[in-house]
């Protein structure tokens, strides 16, 4: 008997429960949606930089690691290519990984297209590509990576407090454009390469 009166109770108890919340729905009403507004993340700049090669603007978006205000100190970078993907997931795994000691802190700098509506497919095939292939866009590659060489590594050095001995390129290109990178001169642009290869339909 005990028993059946638990069972009584809670399906009792569930059934109030679920009539309080409809009834409070319904004088609640539905909820007119909230205007779309713009997240500013911590500790992280962007900026715009246009290439001196082709007239291309790029968006850099600079996230800076704890203890960067500290003017004793400077900083490894990584470059991460497509920061309209990237750069949060990069950005979002270096703070686990310096507490846990697997890395030191780091700028993270990721390089993406800027302009009105960039078509990011479009501009990753023409910027990825060294040579040109059966797409028109395709073959812009030389020009990217001396804009990287020439001018996004300096304007970086020269803004923020960076170890120019350490620094290294993340993304995932085609698999020429890795040739075309390893062999930029590691005391002047990279000294270290990570990425996942793939090959483009051209």
């Amino acid at each position: 008997m005990k028993s059946e009166l638990h069972v009584i109770r809670l399906v009792l108890g569930v059934f109030l429960s679920l009539l309080a919340k409809s009834v409070f729905a319904q004088e609640l009403g539905p909820r007119p949606a909230t205007p779309m507004r713009h997240v500013e993340m911590i500790s992280t700049e962007v900026r715009e930089l246009t290439s001196a090669n082709d007239g291309q603007e790029y968006k850099l978006l600079i996230s800076l690691p704890p203890g960067y205000h500290d003017p004793g100190k400077a900083f490894g970078v990584v470059y991460v290519l497509d920061g309209q993907w990237d750069f949060l997931l990069v950005s979002s795994l270096v703070p686990g990984q310096l507490e846990d000691g697997f890395l030191p802190p780091l700028i993270v700098v990721g390089i993406t297209w800027g302009g009105q509506n960039p078509n990011y497919d479009v501009l990753r095939q023409r910027d990825f590509t060294p040579t040109k292939g059966r797409l028109p866009q395709t073959g812009n590659a030389p020009n990217f990576l001396s804009f990287i060489k020439t001018q996004l590594v300096p304007f970086i050095d020269a803004n923020y407090r960076t170890r120019k001995d350490d620094r290294a390129i993340y993304g995932h290109v085609v698999r020429r454009v890795v040739r075309s990178v390893r062999s930029l001169p590691r005391t002047h642009a990279v000294q270290s390469l990570y990425y996942d290869q793939s090959e483009l339909e051209l």
